[in-house]
Protein backbone atom coordinates (compact mmCIF):
# COMPACT_ATOMS: atom_id res chain seq x y z
CA UNK A 1 0.00 0.00 0.00
CA UNK A 2 2.57 2.17 0.90
CA UNK A 3 4.75 1.48 -2.24
CA UNK A 4 1.61 2.36 -4.04
CA UNK A 5 1.76 5.81 -2.62
CA UNK A 6 4.95 6.29 -3.13
CA UNK A 7 4.98 5.30 -6.95
CA UNK A 8 1.92 7.32 -7.34
CA UNK A 9 3.18 10.47 -5.90
CA UNK A 10 6.59 10.39 -7.88
CA UNK A 11 4.30 9.80 -10.63
CA UNK A 12 1.97 12.66 -10.06
CA UNK A 13 5.49 15.07 -9.14
CA UNK A 14 7.08 14.34 -12.56
CA UNK A 15 4.10 14.71 -14.90
CA UNK A 16 3.58 18.00 -12.87
CA UNK A 17 7.16 18.81 -13.49
CA UNK A 18 6.61 18.24 -16.78
CA UNK A 19 3.83 20.28 -17.57
CA UNK A 20 4.90 23.41 -15.89
CA UNK A 21 8.26 22.68 -17.61
CA UNK A 22 6.34 22.67 -20.86
CA UNK A 23 4.54 25.92 -19.83
CA UNK A 24 7.28 27.74 -18.93
CA UNK A 25 9.18 27.11 -21.97
CA UNK A 26 6.20 27.87 -24.27
CA UNK A 27 5.97 31.25 -22.50
CA UNK A 28 9.58 31.46 -22.69
CA UNK A 29 9.52 30.75 -26.80
CA UNK A 30 6.92 33.29 -27.20
CA UNK A 31 8.38 36.50 -25.74
CA UNK A 32 11.79 35.70 -28.55
CA UNK A 33 12.11 38.28 -31.06
CA UNK A 34 11.43 37.30 -34.60
CA UNK A 35 14.60 37.94 -36.68
CA UNK A 36 14.16 39.27 -40.03
CA UNK A 37 15.00 37.28 -43.54
CA UNK A 38 18.65 37.68 -44.76
CA UNK A 39 16.67 39.98 -47.86
CA UNK A 40 16.07 42.72 -45.77
CA UNK A 41 19.19 42.71 -43.35
CA UNK A 42 21.04 45.60 -45.40
CA UNK A 43 24.28 44.83 -45.37
CA UNK A 44 26.63 47.36 -46.77
CA UNK A 45 29.33 45.64 -49.84
CA UNK A 46 32.94 44.97 -47.11
CA UNK A 47 30.52 43.51 -45.41
CA UNK A 48 29.13 41.22 -47.83
CA UNK A 49 32.85 40.76 -49.31
CA UNK A 50 33.81 39.68 -45.18
CA UNK A 51 30.53 37.38 -45.27
CA UNK A 52 31.68 35.48 -48.50
CA UNK A 53 35.54 35.50 -46.95
CA UNK A 54 34.49 33.79 -44.44
CA UNK A 55 32.25 31.38 -46.49
CA UNK A 56 35.26 30.59 -48.49
CA UNK A 57 37.21 29.87 -45.86
CA UNK A 58 35.11 27.55 -44.02
CA UNK A 59 34.29 25.78 -47.40
CA UNK A 60 38.34 25.31 -47.30
CA UNK A 61 38.59 24.11 -44.65
CA UNK A 62 35.35 21.98 -44.54
CA UNK A 63 37.02 20.25 -47.75
CA UNK A 64 40.69 19.93 -46.19
CA UNK A 65 38.93 18.21 -43.41
CA UNK A 66 36.58 15.28 -45.30
CA UNK A 67 39.91 14.75 -47.46
CA UNK A 68 42.06 13.59 -44.30
CA UNK A 69 38.89 12.12 -42.57
CA UNK A 70 38.39 9.78 -45.22
CA UNK A 71 41.38 9.19 -45.61
CA UNK A 72 41.54 5.35 -45.12
CA UNK A 73 45.76 6.18 -43.88
CA UNK A 74 45.12 8.93 -42.05
CA UNK A 75 46.57 7.38 -38.05
CA UNK A 76 49.92 7.31 -40.71
CA UNK A 77 49.62 11.49 -41.87
CA UNK A 78 51.44 13.54 -39.22
CA UNK A 79 50.21 16.78 -38.17
CA UNK A 80 46.26 17.49 -36.47
CA UNK A 81 44.06 19.27 -38.60
CA UNK A 82 43.12 22.45 -36.77
CA UNK A 83 39.77 24.50 -37.55
CA UNK A 84 39.84 28.05 -35.72
CA UNK A 85 35.93 27.74 -35.89
CA UNK A 86 36.17 24.21 -33.28
CA UNK A 87 39.18 25.80 -31.60
CA UNK A 88 36.13 28.77 -31.02
CA UNK A 89 33.19 26.12 -30.17
CA UNK A 90 35.56 24.67 -28.15
CA UNK A 91 36.65 27.60 -26.14
CA UNK A 92 32.88 28.89 -25.70
CA UNK A 93 31.78 25.72 -24.35
CA UNK A 94 34.37 25.38 -21.40
CA UNK A 95 33.95 28.92 -20.75
CA UNK A 96 30.05 28.94 -20.91
CA UNK A 97 27.26 27.23 -18.84
CA UNK A 98 24.88 26.29 -21.21
CA UNK A 99 22.81 24.26 -18.94
CA UNK A 100 22.97 25.62 -15.43
CA UNK A 101 21.71 29.26 -16.07
CA UNK A 102 19.93 31.21 -13.22
CA UNK A 103 16.37 30.35 -13.59
CA UNK A 104 13.42 29.43 -11.32
CA UNK A 105 13.19 26.03 -13.34
CA UNK A 106 16.05 24.82 -11.62
CA UNK A 107 14.58 24.67 -8.65
CA UNK A 108 10.81 23.45 -9.89
CA UNK A 109 12.22 19.51 -9.62
CA UNK A 110 13.83 19.88 -6.23
CA UNK A 111 11.07 21.89 -4.99
CA UNK A 112 8.42 19.10 -5.52
CA UNK A 113 10.41 16.24 -4.96
CA UNK A 114 10.79 18.00 -1.03
CA UNK A 115 7.06 18.89 -1.48
CA UNK A 116 6.47 15.33 -2.11
CA UNK A 117 8.31 13.67 0.37
CA UNK A 118 7.19 16.04 3.07
CA UNK A 119 3.91 15.10 2.10
CA UNK A 120 4.52 11.40 2.48
CA UNK A 121 6.14 11.94 5.76
CA UNK A 122 3.35 13.73 7.21
CA UNK A 123 0.90 11.34 6.42
CA UNK A 124 3.19 8.28 7.88
CA UNK A 125 3.68 10.08 10.60
CA UNK A 126 0.38 11.00 11.68
CA UNK A 127 -0.79 6.90 11.07
CA UNK A 128 1.96 5.48 13.05
CA UNK A 129 1.07 8.16 15.61
CA UNK A 130 -2.49 7.44 15.56
CA UNK A 131 -1.66 3.54 15.47
CA UNK A 132 0.39 3.92 18.34
CA UNK A 133 -1.73 6.29 20.67
CA UNK A 134 -4.89 3.18 19.43
CA UNK A 135 -1.92 0.52 21.15
CA UNK A 136 -1.30 2.30 24.13
CA UNK A 137 -5.59 2.69 24.58
CA UNK A 138 -5.93 -0.83 24.18
CA UNK A 139 -8.07 -0.85 21.09
CA UNK A 140 -5.88 -2.70 19.40
CA UNK A 141 -5.41 -6.34 20.84
CA UNK A 142 -2.21 -8.26 21.03
CA UNK A 143 -3.19 -10.79 18.66
CA UNK A 144 -3.42 -7.91 15.57
CA UNK A 145 -0.73 -6.30 16.23
CA UNK A 146 1.99 -7.48 13.93
CA UNK A 147 4.84 -8.95 15.29
CA UNK A 148 8.08 -6.63 13.96
CA UNK A 149 10.64 -9.14 15.02
CA UNK A 150 9.38 -12.24 13.38
CA UNK A 151 11.08 -10.32 9.75
CA UNK A 152 14.60 -10.19 11.20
Amino acid sequence: MCSVVVVSCFTFTFVLYFFISRLLHISLRSKMPVQAPPSEWELKPDEIKLIQKRAQLRATTKAEFLKRYRNPFYHSVPGHFIDPQNVRLYAYQQNSFRYLYTSPRILLAPGLFLLAGTLIQYIVQKNRIKYNDDCNAGKIPYANRPDFNAYL
